[in-house]
């Protein structure tokens, strides 16, 4: 008994130390291989992007299901070279490499712009997770890449890549889309590059822009850019909130064209309001000798609208018009396809974005009037610097508000203007509280520190004080700290569109206007518990909005906008429009519905002065002019700033006063320095003007008087 016992222990012990043994030889076979693909030498020196290689991830990012390399350069590889696979957290995954072959259908030779394509579903690789990818031929090392890198985060992936048309001819125009899945992307991350592309100038670099109403991200290639024909390779990148980057490598043919046709796209209105007809104006220019019939189609965000045809002689151009009625608010894309009898569709694409019907109505005093107390005027020009087109209305501070504004979508009030005039009511009347409050149709946003400034908080309704957030306190006055000199923050509300995009990290008084005693740099709010502050001047919050699901149905702004700055780069808070101008842009887009969580607000393309600050008024002096350069869409570009006076461009020195800066996207601003000297005492006009490099499509906001306090620029 106690020997068969023994032997029986003995046999126990052996089976162990057995697997101990096998599980070493598995580790150290598998880490040899390793180690012999890292030890083949690397062949001769070859482009750096001869392959592109991607991940596919399965549903929710949790697995990976794929991966691919494209051949982008170089010479064909053979298809028993070998392709090894590395997982970082399933080591054992991958024991023997797969040939080239498997990949590629069992073909015998990996060819240029060709893709090895691995399903590797069955191998349960959990994410996040780094897949190391080598190729080896002749004992050479060919590519080696990690992905997705040093941090397993899932970097954004590309899905649906594409051009429209699929292939465009030589001078043709043409876009290129993709989408983008990833719930953390950087917006302003997103570029295409085409510098391999024949007649394409610069870096090659685009930004490319998002379209909510499909869901993809776009660059739009003008006709007369590509000079040759040919099958071309091109990049998108973005990047995540993370830092993750990511790519990918596609292929654009272009094809020579008998008779080809150029083709080009506007709207008029470049910025329409919604139930408002919008013509959609094609040129098509006829590149051949001959005349030739051309048929154009339009069709709104993948729906037909209908064809318009006509007879466009040999090199002329000629004008086709579409009308079109929008009947929501929101981006669209507009795109529209020419062709003649024998040649394939040449096409053009915009995103073109709809405005609701929007009303600025000043009390008392006309927003035209250009006194040092009237907000309105100030308020007008932040609109249009942020790209809003609008209607303006007057109503005298002793007069009833109209309840006819309700038949706009947004309605703005300013009671900033009251300041100046000891007759006007602080607050708005029990009449005019009804006309505000209790809409379904219409959002409104009231401002000016006069509203509620030296105001009882028990001239209010709790009715208007809940539609817009505020807590009502019955006795207590609604502004604790006039004459404030404090700076702002923005506390963003993303769940109702209320985005930080574009917002100054810093904000401060404008020391001009507060000194002037016509406004009350901020007034305090008691909000609510279900509703927030969106701007705050040291601890005291200065706004309010009320929503109702995931609408913002009003929102209050104790203050008046011009006081709210950015420092200049000489560090003075001197000058208006950048602060005010951002917070007026994303809180408007938040009440017209065009900004929510993920989309930041809108596809137009424009640039606007958002300020123009004068420094010095003596003629035996030099003069600086700061100017803040806003970009309203989601895309950046060179703007130049160009100083008029008296109506014609300024010179110093027998020079242009002018100066450029690079703009970033989505309400960033950037501001540049011009030097003027005046010729003698007296009385000018000054403005500036702004060009673009490129596309702006919405010019209202290209050029900005330029005054002290609303009044002419006097030098002595």
């Amino acid at each position: 008994m106690h020997g068969r016992r023994r032997r029986s222990n003995s046999r126990a012990v052996s089976d162990v130390v057995a697997t101990i043994l096998l599980l070493a030889l598995t580790v150290t076979l598998f880490s040899s291989i390793f180690f012999f693909v890292n030890t083949f030498p690397r062949p001769q020196p070859s482009p750096a992007n001869q392959f592109s290689a991607k991940l596919a991830y399965g549903s929710g990012g949790t697995t990976i299901t794929g991966v691919s390399v494209l051949h982008l350069s170089g010479p064909t590889v053979a298809g028993n070279a070998l392709v090894y696979l590395y997982s970082a957290r399933h080591p054992n995954a991958f024991p023997t490499p797969f040939s080239v072959s498997q990949g590629i259908g069992g073909g015998s030779v990996w060819n240029l712009g060709q893709s090895w394509v691995l399903n590797v579903t069955s191998y349960g690789l959990a994410a996040p997770d780094n897949i190391t990818i080598s190729i080896v031929t002749n004992s050479l090392l060919l590519f080696r890449v990690t992905l997705p890198g040093t941090n397993p985060n899932i970097p954004p992936t590309f899905v649906n890549v594409g051009v429209l048309p699929a292939t465009p001819g030589v001078g043709q125009p043409f876009t290129v889309y993709a989408e983008i899945l990833d719930d953390d992307l950087n917006t302003h991350s997103v570029f295409v590059n085409l510098s391999q592309i024949p007649g394409v100038t610069g870096t090659g670099r685009f930004s490319m822009t998002y379209s909510a109403a499909n869901g993809t991200w776009s660059y739009y290639v003008r006709a007369g850019t590509t000079t040759g024909a040919g099958r071309f390779f091109a990049f998108i990148n973005a990047t995540d909130q993370a830092l993750q980057p990511n790519s990918i490598a596609f292929t654009i043919p272009i094809a020579a064209v008998a008779s080809p046709l150029s083709v080009s796209l506007s709207a008029n209105p470049a910025a329409p309001i919604n139930n408002s007809a919008v013509s959609l104006i094609t040129y098509v220019q006829n590149l051949a000798a001959g005349s030739a019939t051309v048929t154009v189609q339009y069709v709104v965000s993948g729906t037909p609208i209908g064809n318009t045809s006509g007879v466009v002689g040999g090199g002329s151009t000629a004008a086709f018009t579409r009308s079109w009625t929008p009947t929501a608010p929101g981006v669209y894309l507009i795109s529209v396809f020419a062709n003649t009898s024998g040649t394939g569709a040449t096409g053009a694409s915009l995103n073109l974005t709809v405005f609701p019907s929007i009303l600025l109505l000043s009390h008392n005093v006309p927003s035209g009037t250009r006194t040092a107390f009237n907000g309105s005027s100030f308020l007008a020009q932040e609109l249009t610097a942020a790209g809003f087109p609008f209607s303006t209305m007057f109503v005298s501070c002793t007069s009833a508000i109209p309840t006819s504004i309700r038949s706009y979508n947004v309605v703005i009030i300013d009671f900033g203007s009251n300041w100046g005039y000891s007759s006007c009511p602080k607050a708005p009347s029990t009449t005019d509280q009804g006309t505000i409050t209790g809409s379904t149709s219409t959002k409104f946003l009231v401002t000016g520190s006069n509203a509620f400034g030296l105001t009882s908080c028990s001239s209010y309704s709790s009715s208007f004080f809940a539609e817009f957030g505020i807590t009502w306190q019955s006795g207590s006055t609604c502004v604790t700290v006039p004459n404030a000199t404090a700076s702002a923050t923005w506390s963003a509300a993303t769940g109702v569109g209320l985005r930080s995009d574009g917002i100054p990290s810093s904000m401060t008084i404008n020391a001009t206007l507060a000194g002037s005693n016509h406004h009350i740099p901020y007034t305090y709010f008691a909000l609510g518990t279900t509703n927030t502050a969106f701007l705050k001047g040291g601890t005291h919050p200065v706004g309010a909005y009320a929503a109702k699901g995931s609408f913002v149905t009003g929102i209050a702004l104790a203050t008046s906008t011009p006081l709210l700055t950015t420092p200049l780069p000489s560090g003075n808070s001197w000058g208006t429009g950048t602060a005010g101008t951002a917070v007026i842009y994303n809180a408007l887009n938040a009440l017209c519905g065009l900004s929510t969580s993920t989309q930041t607000g809108r596809a137009l393309t424009d640039f606007a002065v958002a300020q123009s600050t004068l420094v010095g008024q003596s003629h035996s002096l030099v003069s600086t002019v700061y100017v803040g350069l806003r970009a309203n869409g989601p895309v950046g570009a060179p703007v130049t700033a160009l100083l008029y006076v008296n109506g014609t461009p300024a010179t110093y020195n027998g020079a242009s006063v002018s100066a450029t800066a690079e703009v970033g996207a989505g309400g960033q601003v950037a501001f540049v320095t011009l030097y003027w000297q005046a010729p003698g005492g007296g009385a000018y006009s000054l403005s500036v003007v702004i060009v673009v490099s490129g596309s702006d499509y919405f010019s209202p906001n290209n050029q900005i008087a330029m005054s002290i306090l609303n009044q002419p620029t006097t030098f002595t």
